[in-house]
Parts: C-alpha cells; structure tokens; sequence
C-alpha cells in the first residue's frame, strides 16, 4: 500500500454536504485503508463519498506502481521515487525562469 493520500480541493466541493465529524470519520478510514488496505464501511453519510475516494486512491496506487516498475526495467532509467523526479523537475524549471 501506498504511503500517502493526495488530497485534491475538488474533495472540498464533494464533501461539503458532509458534518465535521462525518468528514474526520472519512479522513480516517481513507488512513485505515491507507495502512490496512482494507476498505471500510462507515458509518454516517460519509459512506456515500467514501467508496468514489477510494476508487481514486485505488487507481493512483496502481498507475504508480505501474511506473515504477516501468522505471525498472528502463535500461539508465531513472528509478528515484516519483516524489524526488518531480522535486527536480520543479526545481529545473524554476532555475530557467
């Protein structure tokens, strides 16, 4: 499993109809999947957003080990985590500005 969870501001717009409590309940079972890789069922009327977020996270998972493994077997390719290539390329562009 993944070690983190992109939050996108669109998950703003989605949630808004959404209590506090339901979003804090929300925030932690994407973290319980995150970890356990177990999907949840939750309680409140979070479990209508929940299954939609995790279909996002599921597919983000699997294109990035897909590129990963792509970066593997790319002879001189660049097998640094997606994480530090994109901290480069952030870095190269401001550098030409």
């Amino acid at each position: 499993m993944s070690q983190c969870i992109r939050i996108y501001s669109s998950w703003r717009e989605e949630t808004a109809a959404l209590a506090d409590d339901e979003k804090g309940r929300l925030i932690d079972a994407l973290v319980n999947y995150m970890v356990t890789g177990e999907a949840q069922e939750p309680e409140g009327n979070e479990k209508y957003v929940y299954p939609v977020l995790i279909s996002r996270i599921r597919r983000e998972n699997e294109t990035h080990e897909r590129r990963v493994e792509e970066r593997k077997r790319t002879p001189g390719g660049d097998h640094r985590p997606l994480v530090d290539i994109v901290r480069r390329e952030n870095t190269d562009k401001k550098k030409g500005d």
